[in-house]
């Protein structure tokens, strides 16, 4: 009775296999698919969350959501020290942010665009509004923007 089988395992088991009825399946054709857009939603992703950089933009951009784009480059000038003229649309804003087509791209059209001043508080001593207005010109003058740099360099000296 405790004596150890001498017949061996495959004699006992039988050869098994997996067989998959497909046909109570759901047609996947049939299934919503989440669209990249909705899944980008689903994730928190906006204006106001995502990261300031070049895949911040393209996932801001990737929501195709002009409200969207308008925070985010909101957001892109108070971390510049800009902000929009208050004669500045949502249209200028729109078509602005439409058409850059990376982070970077952003930066430069926003640093050259008439709608953006710098944010500079009235009560600020005129010298030193003078000086802010005099290193922007500078730093536009380095990159290479003359035409955009000359009139901060006139507005600084009209100071």
């Amino acid at each position: 009775a405790g004596a150890p089988s001498t017949t061996p395992l495959e004699d006992h088991v039988a050869e098994c296999s997996v067989i998959m009825d497909l046909s109570a399946a759901s047609d996947p054709d049939d299934q919503p698919q989440a669209s990249i857009i909705e899944l980008l939603i689903k994730s928190g992703v906006s204006g106001s969350t995502a990261e300031l950089s070049d895949l911040g933009w393209r996932l801001v951009a990737a929501l195709q959501k002009p409200a969207e784009l308008r925070v985010f480059v909101a957001r892109v000038l108070a971390a510049d020290g800009r902000r929009r003229t208050e004669n500045a649309t949502d249209a200028d804003v729109d078509k602005c942010a439409q058409a850059a087509a990376s982070y970077a791209a952003l930066f430069k059209a926003l640093r050259i665009a008439p709608w953006v001043e710098l944010d500079i508080d009235e009560k600020t001593d005129r010298i030193d509004v003078a000086n802010r207005y005099q290193e922007e010109g500078v730093k536009l003058e380095t990159s290479g923007e003359l035409q955009a740099a000359a009139p901060l360099f006139n507005t600084g000296a009209g100071l």
